[in-house]
Protein backbone atom coordinates (compact mmCIF):
# COMPACT_ATOMS: atom_id res chain seq x y z
CA UNK A 1 0.00 0.00 0.00
CA UNK A 2 2.73 2.48 0.63
CA UNK A 3 4.14 2.07 -3.22
CA UNK A 4 0.39 2.67 -4.36
CA UNK A 5 0.43 5.45 -2.11
CA UNK A 6 3.73 7.18 -2.93
CA UNK A 7 2.78 6.64 -6.63
CA UNK A 8 -0.54 8.22 -6.47
CA UNK A 9 0.89 10.93 -4.58
CA UNK A 10 3.90 11.84 -7.33
CA UNK A 11 0.98 12.04 -10.21
CA UNK A 12 -1.15 14.19 -8.26
CA UNK A 13 1.72 16.28 -7.29
CA UNK A 14 2.77 16.52 -10.61
CA UNK A 15 -0.74 16.88 -12.07
CA UNK A 16 -2.43 19.50 -9.13
CA UNK A 17 0.63 20.91 -8.03
CA UNK A 18 2.10 20.24 -4.20
CA UNK A 19 -0.20 23.02 -2.58
CA UNK A 20 -3.57 22.14 -4.35
CA UNK A 21 -2.83 18.70 -3.31
CA UNK A 22 -4.50 17.66 0.12
CA UNK A 23 -3.97 14.74 1.91
CA UNK A 24 -7.92 14.24 1.50
CA UNK A 25 -7.28 14.03 -2.07
CA UNK A 26 -4.30 11.26 -1.94
CA UNK A 27 -6.33 9.11 0.31
CA UNK A 28 -9.39 9.43 -2.37
CA UNK A 29 -6.79 8.46 -5.35
CA UNK A 30 -5.26 5.08 -3.50
CA UNK A 31 -9.12 4.19 -2.33
CA UNK A 32 -8.37 4.67 1.53
CA UNK A 33 -9.53 6.29 4.51
CA UNK A 34 -7.32 9.12 5.91
CA UNK A 35 -7.14 8.43 8.92
CA UNK A 36 -5.37 4.82 7.51
CA UNK A 37 -3.07 7.18 4.85
CA UNK A 38 -1.93 9.06 8.15
CA UNK A 39 -0.81 5.54 9.57
CA UNK A 40 2.01 5.62 6.73
CA UNK A 41 3.11 9.24 6.15
CA UNK A 42 2.45 11.35 9.28
CA UNK A 43 2.07 14.85 6.64
CA UNK A 44 1.99 15.92 3.20
CA UNK A 45 5.50 16.97 3.38
CA UNK A 46 7.02 13.88 4.63
CA UNK A 47 5.42 12.08 1.91
CA UNK A 48 6.52 14.69 -1.05
CA UNK A 49 10.06 13.72 0.76
CA UNK A 50 9.54 10.04 -0.03
CA UNK A 51 8.62 10.51 -3.30
CA UNK A 52 11.96 12.38 -4.04
CA UNK A 53 13.96 9.48 -2.07
CA UNK A 54 12.05 6.67 -3.77
CA UNK A 55 12.95 8.20 -7.84
CA UNK A 56 16.43 8.97 -6.76
CA UNK A 57 16.90 4.98 -4.93
CA UNK A 58 15.19 3.55 -8.02
CA UNK A 59 17.92 5.07 -10.37
CA UNK A 60 20.56 3.25 -8.00
CA UNK A 61 18.86 0.10 -8.16
CA UNK A 62 18.71 0.65 -12.30
CA UNK A 63 22.49 1.28 -11.93
CA UNK A 64 23.07 -1.93 -10.39
CA UNK A 65 21.15 -3.87 -12.77
CA UNK A 66 23.51 -2.55 -15.69
CA UNK A 67 26.84 -3.12 -13.06
CA UNK A 68 25.61 -6.82 -13.16
CA UNK A 69 24.94 -6.74 -16.66
CA UNK A 70 28.25 -9.24 -18.11
CA UNK A 71 27.73 -8.25 -21.52
CA UNK A 72 28.78 -4.90 -21.45
CA UNK A 73 32.46 -4.32 -20.51
CA UNK A 74 33.28 -1.96 -18.20
CA UNK A 75 33.56 1.09 -20.04
CA UNK A 76 30.05 0.19 -21.51
CA UNK A 77 28.41 -0.05 -18.48
CA UNK A 78 29.76 3.65 -16.90
CA UNK A 79 28.31 4.64 -20.35
CA UNK A 80 25.31 3.36 -19.90
CA UNK A 81 25.21 4.99 -16.21
CA UNK A 82 25.59 8.22 -17.47
CA UNK A 83 22.68 7.67 -19.84
CA UNK A 84 20.01 6.57 -16.86
CA UNK A 85 20.89 9.39 -15.07
CA UNK A 86 20.90 11.83 -18.00
CA UNK A 87 17.41 10.46 -18.34
CA UNK A 88 16.09 9.78 -14.61
CA UNK A 89 17.10 14.34 -14.45
CA UNK A 90 15.57 14.94 -17.15
CA UNK A 91 12.24 13.11 -15.55
CA UNK A 92 12.63 14.50 -12.09
CA UNK A 93 13.79 17.90 -12.73
CA UNK A 94 10.51 19.40 -12.55
CA UNK A 95 9.45 17.80 -9.43
CA UNK A 96 13.20 18.83 -7.97
CA UNK A 97 12.06 22.17 -9.01
CA UNK A 98 8.22 21.75 -7.41
CA UNK A 99 10.19 20.08 -3.82
CA UNK A 100 12.15 23.27 -4.22
CA UNK A 101 9.17 25.84 -4.32
CA UNK A 102 6.81 24.44 -2.18
CA UNK A 103 9.56 23.83 0.83
CA UNK A 104 11.98 26.48 0.39
CA UNK A 105 15.49 24.92 1.23
CA UNK A 106 16.45 28.10 3.65
CA UNK A 107 13.13 27.53 5.19
CA UNK A 108 12.78 23.87 5.75
CA UNK A 109 15.41 21.48 7.53
CA UNK A 110 14.17 18.74 5.99
CA UNK A 111 14.52 19.53 2.75
CA UNK A 112 18.00 20.79 3.29
CA UNK A 113 19.00 17.45 4.70
CA UNK A 114 17.39 15.41 1.66
CA UNK A 115 19.43 17.89 -0.25
CA UNK A 116 22.11 16.94 1.77
CA UNK A 117 21.52 13.42 1.68
CA UNK A 118 21.08 12.98 -1.73
CA UNK A 119 24.43 15.35 -2.57
CA UNK A 120 26.20 12.84 -0.51
CA UNK A 121 24.72 9.58 -2.06
CA UNK A 122 25.10 10.94 -5.71
CA UNK A 123 29.11 11.70 -4.84
CA UNK A 124 29.49 8.03 -3.57
CA UNK A 125 27.69 6.13 -6.62
CA UNK A 126 29.83 8.12 -9.02
CA UNK A 127 33.19 7.16 -6.95
CA UNK A 128 31.82 3.41 -7.41
CA UNK A 129 31.14 3.69 -10.72
CA UNK A 130 34.55 5.20 -11.61
CA UNK A 131 36.55 2.39 -9.50
CA UNK A 132 34.20 -0.10 -11.52
CA UNK A 133 35.43 1.49 -14.95
CA UNK A 134 39.20 2.02 -14.05
CA UNK A 135 39.92 -0.08 -11.63
CA UNK A 136 41.64 0.36 -7.99
CA UNK A 137 44.83 1.92 -9.35
CA UNK A 138 42.64 5.49 -9.57
CA UNK A 139 41.63 4.69 -5.70
CA UNK A 140 44.48 7.63 -4.76
CA UNK A 141 42.86 10.06 -6.73
CA UNK A 142 39.49 9.20 -7.18
CA UNK A 143 37.81 11.71 -5.24
CA UNK A 144 39.35 14.44 -7.68
CA UNK A 145 37.93 12.66 -10.94
CA UNK A 146 34.08 12.53 -9.43
CA UNK A 147 34.59 16.20 -8.47
CA UNK A 148 35.69 17.18 -12.23
CA UNK A 149 33.18 14.72 -13.42
CA UNK A 150 30.03 15.91 -11.42
CA UNK A 151 30.79 18.85 -12.40
CA UNK A 152 30.90 18.27 -15.83
CA UNK A 153 27.51 16.32 -15.97
CA UNK A 154 25.78 19.17 -14.43
CA UNK A 155 26.49 21.35 -16.47
CA UNK A 156 25.07 19.06 -19.41
CA UNK A 157 22.21 18.95 -16.82
CA UNK A 158 21.56 22.66 -16.58
CA UNK A 159 21.53 23.02 -20.37
CA UNK A 160 19.11 20.15 -20.73
CA UNK A 161 16.60 21.18 -18.22
CA UNK A 162 16.81 24.45 -17.29
CA UNK A 163 17.61 26.01 -20.51
CA UNK A 164 15.80 23.25 -22.94
CA UNK A 165 18.29 22.49 -25.32
CA UNK A 166 18.20 19.95 -27.34
CA UNK A 167 21.08 17.16 -26.99
CA UNK A 168 21.75 13.77 -27.60
CA UNK A 169 22.39 11.72 -24.32
CA UNK A 170 24.60 9.19 -25.83
CA UNK A 171 26.59 11.43 -27.34
CA UNK A 172 27.06 13.68 -23.83
CA UNK A 173 27.97 9.95 -22.38
CA UNK A 174 30.14 9.10 -24.62
CA UNK A 175 32.61 12.31 -24.76
CA UNK A 176 32.00 12.52 -20.60
CA UNK A 177 33.96 8.87 -20.52
CA UNK A 178 36.40 9.91 -23.14
CA UNK A 179 37.55 12.88 -21.11
CA UNK A 180 37.70 10.42 -17.87
CA UNK A 181 39.66 8.58 -19.96
CA UNK A 182 42.12 11.13 -21.28
CA UNK A 183 42.16 12.48 -16.89
CA UNK A 184 43.01 8.91 -15.67
CA UNK A 185 45.67 8.16 -18.42
CA UNK A 186 47.42 11.28 -17.90
CA UNK A 187 46.56 11.91 -14.35
CA UNK A 188 49.92 13.27 -11.77
CA UNK A 189 49.13 11.16 -8.76
CA UNK A 190 51.27 14.57 -6.75
CA UNK A 191 48.70 16.85 -7.81
CA UNK A 192 45.73 14.67 -5.72
CA UNK A 193 43.42 17.11 -3.92
CA UNK A 194 40.80 15.42 -2.37
CA UNK A 195 42.25 12.55 0.16
CA UNK A 196 40.29 9.80 1.60
CA UNK A 197 40.24 11.01 4.96
CA UNK A 198 39.13 14.43 3.70
CA UNK A 199 36.28 12.79 2.22
CA UNK A 200 35.30 10.41 5.06
CA UNK A 201 32.15 11.22 5.27
CA UNK A 202 31.14 10.77 1.59
CA UNK A 203 32.99 6.69 2.21
CA UNK A 204 31.41 5.71 4.89
CA UNK A 205 28.03 6.65 3.38
CA UNK A 206 25.37 3.74 2.68
CA UNK A 207 21.67 5.60 2.01
CA UNK A 208 19.84 4.40 -0.93
CA UNK A 209 23.16 1.23 -1.49
CA UNK A 210 20.57 -1.39 -1.32
CA UNK A 211 21.09 -4.83 -3.60
CA UNK A 212 17.69 -5.90 -4.36
CA UNK A 213 16.33 -9.33 -5.12
CA UNK A 214 15.35 -10.82 -8.52
CA UNK A 215 12.02 -10.71 -7.53
CA UNK A 216 11.93 -7.28 -6.41
CA UNK A 217 13.43 -5.90 -10.08
CA UNK A 218 10.68 -8.13 -11.52
CA UNK A 219 8.27 -6.78 -9.25
CA UNK A 220 9.41 -2.88 -10.22
CA UNK A 221 9.16 -4.01 -14.02
CA UNK A 222 5.49 -5.62 -13.64
CA UNK A 223 4.91 -2.35 -11.74
CA UNK A 224 6.24 -0.02 -14.70
CA UNK A 225 4.07 -1.89 -17.14
CA UNK A 226 0.84 -1.94 -14.85
CA UNK A 227 0.99 1.45 -14.80
CA UNK A 228 1.00 1.85 -18.72
CA UNK A 229 -1.78 -0.63 -19.11
CA UNK A 230 -4.04 2.48 -17.02
CA UNK A 231 -3.95 4.47 -20.21
CA UNK A 232 -5.90 1.72 -22.08
CA UNK A 233 -9.54 1.15 -22.98
CA UNK A 234 -11.31 -0.80 -20.08
CA UNK A 235 -11.32 -3.97 -22.88
CA UNK A 236 -7.69 -3.88 -23.53
CA UNK A 237 -6.50 -3.01 -20.14
CA UNK A 238 -8.12 -5.90 -18.75
CA UNK A 239 -6.71 -7.99 -21.47
CA UNK A 240 -3.08 -6.56 -20.46
CA UNK A 241 -3.80 -6.94 -17.09
CA UNK A 242 -4.62 -10.41 -17.35
CA UNK A 243 -1.20 -10.99 -19.38
CA UNK A 244 0.55 -9.49 -16.23
CA UNK A 245 -0.18 -12.01 -14.40
CA UNK A 246 0.31 -14.23 -16.39
CA UNK A 247 3.94 -12.97 -17.05
CA UNK A 248 4.67 -12.04 -13.35
CA UNK A 249 3.86 -16.01 -12.75
CA UNK A 250 6.35 -17.33 -14.98
CA UNK A 251 9.03 -14.69 -13.87
CA UNK A 252 8.93 -15.48 -10.46
CA UNK A 253 8.91 -19.54 -11.48
CA UNK A 254 12.03 -20.65 -11.11
CA UNK A 255 11.91 -23.19 -14.32
CA UNK A 256 10.07 -20.16 -16.23
CA UNK A 257 9.69 -20.86 -20.09
CA UNK A 258 11.48 -18.22 -22.16
CA UNK A 259 9.89 -18.65 -25.04
CA UNK A 260 6.42 -18.21 -23.10
CA UNK A 261 7.55 -15.25 -21.53
CA UNK A 262 8.73 -13.74 -24.33
CA UNK A 263 5.44 -14.78 -26.10
CA UNK A 264 3.21 -12.86 -22.89
CA UNK A 265 5.93 -9.62 -23.82
CA UNK A 266 4.67 -9.51 -26.97
CA UNK A 267 1.71 -9.82 -26.49
CA UNK A 268 1.34 -7.03 -24.35
CA UNK A 269 3.50 -4.65 -26.38
CA UNK A 270 1.19 -5.60 -29.11
CA UNK A 271 -1.11 -3.17 -26.95
CA UNK A 272 1.14 -0.84 -24.79
CA UNK A 273 4.54 -0.50 -25.93
CA UNK A 274 7.10 -1.99 -23.14
CA UNK A 275 10.45 -2.40 -25.46
CA UNK A 276 12.45 -0.79 -22.46
CA UNK A 277 10.71 -3.36 -19.76
CA UNK A 278 11.47 -6.32 -22.25
CA UNK A 279 14.78 -5.45 -22.64
CA UNK A 280 15.44 -5.47 -19.02
CA UNK A 281 13.15 -8.83 -18.99
CA UNK A 282 15.71 -10.48 -21.48
CA UNK A 283 18.48 -9.52 -19.82
CA UNK A 284 17.94 -10.27 -16.28
CA UNK A 285 16.51 -13.90 -17.86
CA UNK A 286 19.56 -14.25 -19.43
CA UNK A 287 21.47 -13.21 -15.95
CA UNK A 288 19.29 -16.03 -14.65
CA UNK A 289 20.53 -18.66 -17.00
CA UNK A 290 24.01 -18.06 -16.97
CA UNK A 291 24.15 -18.29 -12.87
CA UNK A 292 22.07 -21.49 -13.37
CA UNK A 293 24.88 -23.11 -15.55
CA UNK A 294 27.72 -21.82 -13.11
CA UNK A 295 25.65 -23.93 -10.51
CA UNK A 296 25.24 -26.59 -12.45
Amino acid sequence: MKETIIRSALQLFSREGYTSTSMQSIAEECGISKASLYKYFDSKEELLIQVFEQSLTRMFQQAQEITVNDSLSNRERFVQKIILELEVNQEQRAFVNLIVRAMPIHQNQKVRDLMSRTKTALMNWHKRSLLEAYGEDIRPYVWDLVVVFQGTIREYIVLMMDDYKVLDKNKIAELLVSHCDSIVAGFNKEHTVLSTSLMNEYETFTLFDKQRTEEEIFMDIIDRISQKAETLSAGKKNEVQNAIEQLLYHLKSEDGQHLLIEAICLYIDARVSIKEEIERITQLLKNRHCKEGYST
